[in-house]
């Protein structure tokens, strides 16, 4: 009979332990790290199906196209993978990344960020927003793909091994963690996008379209764009680029304007340069901001760029998909809860920029409904509100949300709140439910 010699049995006895610690530190990295990258951008490995199309870009990109939309209007199965502060430099590794699980019919890059941090560290990520980049790159598994990665976009971090293992940055959450850390959190139902509500009147002051920069070449983050167009190509992906509408200085400006010459050398690309379309009213289409489009600015952007996609592109039709009906349901349910939440009626009414939710509205006052800023809202909402008898003398409206069963989801009566000192009549609009 074999027995272990006490050698034998020191060695199993140490692979044991070894093999316990990994698991240990296993399960405390995942207790223990931000979930916001599971919240955000989790659903995309969570999916069963595939994607045809995939947004890169800036918070504007995030903010500014809505799949869910998308989905309802034209039927394109697509991904947001916009972020804040993200770069062309980390797009380029994301995309490489998206790459290994998808094969997209099309990829659409967002211009912005070429050349907005070249005066912050080594010009291919912002040294401010690190937290930005771990919403993506946490949900990443660990390869030599990632390693790579890591270490060309953060060579002036010392502490970059924390995009490798970022039990590094989390390992202190003791006192943060929740329910959410246990595995109860809320995924994402906007296909990463994160629409915003939120009203800020302002504008825009648009250079002539003749205007560019002339050194393009001269900022890091251009040559990673231009890498990325070059991958597209030699895999035979074609590539939209664009300039969604925004609040954007003049710099930002030049290169929108430059870039259409810069995709025009590829034949696999094109160029979709909407801030000169007049597409939004800036004054009710930005968020609170001043520079990100709204939800309703959203909406615009989303239509007009899946329009040019459905026109454009061999896209199949997902419209009859159980899976994206089913989700978008989910989603429904997300924008009456969104509406549910809000204290303003301007922002209230600009939430209802696009069909889906059910919405009775009544408007008891009419010097309410002929203001400006109420009645734009209520026209581009294209709504068909119905006079009202309010219940007291300060009720100057009546809204209902309806369940998708027809039931009442939320009910409120509006009034006028005195003690709100604005310009803005929405701003002086509160809800007593």
């Amino acid at each position: 009979m074999n027995t272990f010699t006490v050698t034998q049995k020191r060695i199993l006895t140490t692979l044991a332990t070894i093999i316990l610690l990994i698991a240990a530190l296993f399960g405390l990295t995942r207790l223990l790290e931000d979930k916001i990258s599971y919240r955000e951008k989790g659903d995309y490995f969570a999916a069963d199906g595939d994607y045809d199309v995939f947004f890169f870009g800036v918070s504007h990109v995030q903010n500014g196209v809505l799949p869910m939309e998308m989905w309802r209007e034209y039927g394109i199965s697509s991904y947001n993978w916009g972020y804040s502060n993200s770069t062309p430099a980390q797009n380029y590794y994301l995309l490489r990344e998206v790459l290994k699980k998808s094969e997209p019919k099309v990829v659409v890059l967002d211009v912005n960020g070429i050349v907005e941090y070249e005066d912050k560290g080594n010009g291919k990520y912002d040294r401010e927003s690190l937290m930005s980049s771990h919403v993506v790159f946490d949900r990443f598994p660990v390869s030599a793909d990632k390693f790579v990665a890591v270490n060309d976009l953060f060579d002036d971090y010392d502490g970059r091994a924390d995009f490798l293992w970022d039990f590094i940055i989390y390992h202190n959450r003791w006192d943060k963690l929740t329910r959410e850390d246990l595995g109860a959190y809320t995924v994402n139902p906007e296909r990463g996008a994160k629409s915003l509500a939120g009203i800020s009147h302002t504008g825009i002051q648009l250079i002539p379209q003749e205007e560019k920069i002339t050194n393009l070449e001269d900022y890091t983050c251009y040559g990673y764009f231009i890498k990325t167009l070059d991958m597209c190509r030699e895999k035979g992906i074609p590539v939209l680029c664009v300039c969604l509408p925004h609040i954007m200085d003049e710099t930002s400006q030049r290169v929108a304007n430059t870039m259409g010459d810069v995709v025009a050398q590829y034949d696999n690309a094109a160029y979709l340069n909407m801030l000169y379309d007049n597409l939004l009213a800036y004054s009710i289409d930005t968020y609170i901001d001043g520079g990100h489009v709204n939800y309703a600015g959203a909406c615009k952007t989303t239509s007009r760029l899946g329009e040019y996609l459905r026109n454009n592109y061999d896209l199949p039709d997902h419209s009859d998909d159980p899976l994206w009906q089913a989700d978008y349901e989910k989603y429904l349910d997300f924008r009456r809860k969104t509406l549910a939440e809000q204290d303003q009626l301007s922002v209230y009414l600009m939430l209802l920029e696009d069909p889906g939710v059910d919405v009775d509205i009544e408007f008891c006052d009419e010097n309410i409904w002929y203001s400006e800023t109420i009645a734009s809202e209520v026209y581009f909402g294209g709504l068909e509100p119905q006079p009202g008898t309010a219940p007291s003398d300060d009720s100057v409206a009546h809204t209902v949300i309806h369940s998708a069963d027809g039931s009442v989801y939320d009910e409120a009566w509006w009034v006028i709140d005195e003690g709100i000192e604005s310009d803005d009549i929405g701003d002086r609009i509160v809800r007593l439910r």
